[in-house]
């Protein structure tokens, strides 16, 4: 599961505290009686008896009423000081009642330090832990416990709503073995108030117990070619106990390919598989106790692809002193001196790029040059890039990034990695440095890794790989003295990187998918491996240079023996630095092995904008790995004509000229020159009724710069109500909380608790009075007015909108709150059936728009973990 996590969620229950009560500074008590003379005008048109000297009595009431109406509620309180009182007297001390609650609860937010809850010793279990806390003094408390996963995504949940606890401790059972869970407890210090929460403990984990409890999550399943079969997930959320390894079976028919891998792996790719073959493919967790239950998938390999063309043929590239020679893969042949560097000069690195048949070359004069290798040009020219901090020596091509790397000889003896793109030539430091030479360097551009290697005798020898994003953070995934990191060469085809030994005359293979190494030349016939200096590889051929020397070998399938024989020529009367293989399989060019990923689609009347994920990455791909596909995205009607939008290069397009009232099927895929990947999920949708005109139907939307307003597929987006257009001392942080409208009248309500109409027409922006403090709004567009509700008084209020004449606008600051109290978060009106909606936290109520016939239509418990969020 990603980004999904089932929590049982359970309240802990309610213990009362009896502990003496802070003190109620008398600044607190004015400012809830100044209020109260604000407020005495509310509701002035109910019809009650209560005049304004009485609203004034009644409200200060409830204001001295606090401490009491914390142990049942402000109603509460009210009835029984004024039993015999009416309606609206009483509704007056509610007033007064909420709002010194509400001024006493966010007094104890802002000033109160609830600390964290404590691991009781020696209670932990594989199900159980056992915190402890301290109590504040607060009366009438009532005690909520919280926990939630540490190293999961997911909110607090709450813990057994049904027991009775200490004041102090409490014990939580029910939890998973071996996973990390946060605690915090919370304080309702009042029923209508949401409870102060304390600050959460540290992590704690269960002890280890029994198989894993669930599989390995986001199992992601590619075929990268016809052989092979690519797999990455996540770890299980809750593992039982530390896990000893995975296991990986792929199975089709009775053929079965199993392999066990190290548990701090979460990707492999498995081979030996058939072309055009179905396979499902499981992972499973194992610790001490067992293996846990599977993650499975399926993936269908490739048929099998043509061999590259044979037209085609090789030509080896041999840099040695001041020399490139060009000819062809046979040991008969005749070299040819395509360049010859001037007197004095030496080359010290070459890289070559297949595609555009070139060689750059670094020099002993600092330079570095860009050579043609199909003879267009006698001279090859300077491309020495902007910048470069140093004497370059080697050189590496990304040839699917169009970027070199170049080892760098800096002013203070050290050496640098510096990177540059070959059409904006301006060197920029990647980070890494040494302080010795590296022997040799490549670059896996498809999997996003830089690799070097660094030779005997220094103490460090073995071959090193870093990921393209974080350069500075290399790791050496080959060491050893039998092996000789002069030189190595990566075999893209087969998932490894070869290496010539050291102790032993011939050279290993180094998987790159667990860095375990076979001999795959231990039966050569006079073999000539050792000592090195350069190695290259084409279709399992080997050529590798020994100081001036070059051998090429060749294959006898009937005695399967390898031979080693020595190019004669004498050309190279230095030692030979580089070898390269100038066909295109040596730099080949990835083609996407899975489907993009969560397709989305909006759609206008005629038109449409799609959106989705790239592809996911293969087994052994790095976080910076080649994903710049070009995607194809295919539109299909109900009468079954598809439409190509061809050559997206981003993950977003804009689709135009589609037919209203229309419904599609989208589809997209990813594809590079070396091919088409699969097909995405579909997306089913339709385009809206009719031609929209440029008044609507639009989405409004708020952000850090304001109230935004644009079409319904987010397009063309304008700027209605800036952020600094609002009357708030802090302008930073406000942004608009909800909206509502009528006709071109907008109403908004900030985070402030201001309220605001904005004319469409004029774009004139006016608060609604001081009074209006309001969090969500909602207008009857029949019976012309604007409800607000303000969850601090607990009131839902309603006024007449303003009249449409901007000249003579009316205040709706005279609100007439409905004889009821709620703590609405969001309001509705239908006003076709004369209904007023609104939510809380955990109920969903509504009544008529004169707040008559008052009734539930959901209802969760306050602590039972359940929250209202939204509703339509």
């Amino acid at each position: 599961m990603t980004g999904r996590l089932f929590c049982c969620a359970l309240l802990l229950a309610l213990c009362r505290v009896t502990v003496s009560l802070p003190e109620v500074s008398a600044q607190n008590e004015e400012k809830c009686e100044q209020l109260c003379v604000k407020n005495q005008g509310r509701g002035s048109n109910l019809e009650t008896s209560c005049d304004e000297s009485c609203r004034l009595e009644q409200c200060n009431k409830g204001c001295a009423g606090r401490n009491r109406s914390l142990e049942s509620s402000c109603k509460q309180f009210c009835m029984d000081e004024g039993p015999s009182s009416q309606q609206g007297e009483r509704w007056y001390c509610v007033i007064g009642c909420n709002i010194a609650v509400s001024r006493y609860v966010q007094q104890l937010r802002e000033e109160l330090q609830l600390g964290a809850p404590t691991l009781v010793p020696d209670s932990l279990t594989a199900d159980s832990v056992t915190i402890r806390w301290l109590a504040p003094p607060l009366p009438h408390v009532m005690l909520l416990v919280q926990y939630k996963y540490s190293d999961l995504p997911g909110e607090w949940i709450f813990y057994q709503p049904d027991v009775k606890l200490n004041a102090s401790q409490v014990t939580i059972t029910g939890l998973k073995p071996y996973t990390k869970y946060q605690f915090r407890v919370l304080w309702a210090v009042a029923a209508s108030q949401e409870p102060l929460p304390g600050a959460p403990s540290h992590p704690i984990s269960t002890l280890a117990r029994g198989r894993p409890a669930s599989a390995p999550e986001a199992l992601t399943v590619a075929a990268p070619d016809a052989h092979h079969v690519s797999l990455r997930w996540l770890p299980p959320s809750f593992p039982g106990g530390p896990l000893v390894s995975y296991l990986l079976v792929v199975r089709a028919g009775g053929q079965r390919t199993a392999a066990e891998i190290d548990p701090h792996l979460t990707s492999h790719v498995l081979g030996g598989l058939q072309p055009n073959t179905n396979y499902t493919v499981t992972v499973s967790a194992i610790n001490k106790d067992g293996a846990g239950p599977p993650a499975e998938s399926w993936v269908r390999t490739p048929a099998l692809a043509a061999e590259v063309s044979t037209q085609e043929r090789p030509m080896l590239i041999i840099g040695s002193g001041d020399l490139i020679l060009r000819l062809k893969m046979n040991v008969t042949s005749a070299p040819r001196t395509v360049y010859r560097a001037d007197k004095g000069v030496n080359i010290t690195g070459t890289a070559m790029d297949v595609s555009s048949a070139q060689l750059f070359l670094a020099t002993s004069a600092g330079r570095v040059l860009r050579l043609p290798l199909d003879g267009s040009a006698s001279r090859p020219v300077d491309v020495t890039p902007v910048g470069l901090a140093g004497q370059p020596a080697l050189l590496a091509l990304d040839w699917l990034a169009g970027a070199l790397y170049g080892l760098v000889a800096a002013p203070g003896g050290d050496w640098t990695v510096q990177r540059w793109l070959l059409d904006d030539p301006k060197a920029s430091d990647t980070g890494l440095r040494f302080a010795a030479r590296p022997a040799h360097m490549a670059v896996d551009p498809q999997n996003g890794y830089f690799y070097y290697s660094v030779s005997e005798p220094s103490p460090d020898a073995g071959l090193f790989r870093c990921s393209f994003d974080n350069m500075t953070s290399a790791e050496r995934v080959a060491s050893g003295a039998d092996l000789n990191f002069a030189t190595f060469v990566i075999d893209h085809t087969n998932f490894s990187v070869l290496v010539p030994g050291r102790e032993k005359n011939t050279v290993f293979a180094l998987s790159m998918i667990s860095w375990s190494r076979a001999d795959i030349r231990s039966g050569a016939v006079r073999p000539q491996y050792d000592g090195m200096l350069a190695l290259a590889e084409h279709a399992r051929t080997l050529c590798w240079s020994r100081g001036q020397h070059i051998y090429l070998e060749t294959y006898r399938a009937d005695r399967r023996a390898h031979y080693a024989n020595q190019f004669m020529f004498s050309q190279t009367r230095l030692p030979v630095i580089s070898l390269h293989v100038q066909h295109p399989a040596s730099q080949p060019r990835p083609a996407p092995a899975s489907p993009p990923r969560e397709l989305q689609v909006v759609f206008h009347s005629g038109r449409a904008l799609a959106r989705w994920q790239p592809p996911a990455l293969s087994g052994l791909a790095g976080p910076a790995a080649w994903s710049h596909w070009t995607y194809q995205l295919r539109l299909t009607d109900a009468a079954g004509r598809s439409r190509d939008v061809e050559n997206i290069t981003g993950t977003e397009v804009t689709v135009e000229k589609l037919a209203p009232d229309t419904q599609y099927t989208l589809q997209v895929r990813a594809l590079s020159v070396s091919g088409l990947g699969p097909w995405s999920a579909p997306f089913r949708g339709r385009t809206l009724e009719h031609h929209l005109d440029a008044s609507g139907p639009f989405l409004l939307w708020s952000t850090e710069v304001g109230l935004l307003r644009s079409d319904v597929i987010g397009d063309r987006p304008t700027v209605l109500v800036s952020r600094a257009s609002f009357n708030a001392s802090d302008k930073s942080g406000i942004h608009v909380s909800d909206l509502t409208w009528c006709d071109d009248i907008m109403y908004l309500a900030t985070n402030d608790s201001r309220v605001y109409s904005h004319d469409l027409r004029t774009g004139e922006l006016r608060q609604l009075g001081d009074a209006v403090q309001a969090t969500a709004l909602a207008v009857d567009w029949i019976g012309r007015r604007l409800y607000w509700s303000s969850p601090k008084q607990q009131l839902i209020y309603g006024a007449p909108l303003p009249d449409d004449d901007v000249t003579s606008k009316r205040d709706v600051t005279a609100g007439t709150p409905l004889p009821f109290f709620t703590a609405a978060r969001h309001l509705r009106v239908d006003a076709l059936r004369g209904v007023l909606y609104w939510a809380t936290g955990h109920t969903v109520e509504a009544s008529y728009l004169n707040g008559e016939r008052r009734r539930h239509l959901y209802k969760t418990g306050i602590f039972s973990g359940k929250q209202v969020r939204k509703y339509s």
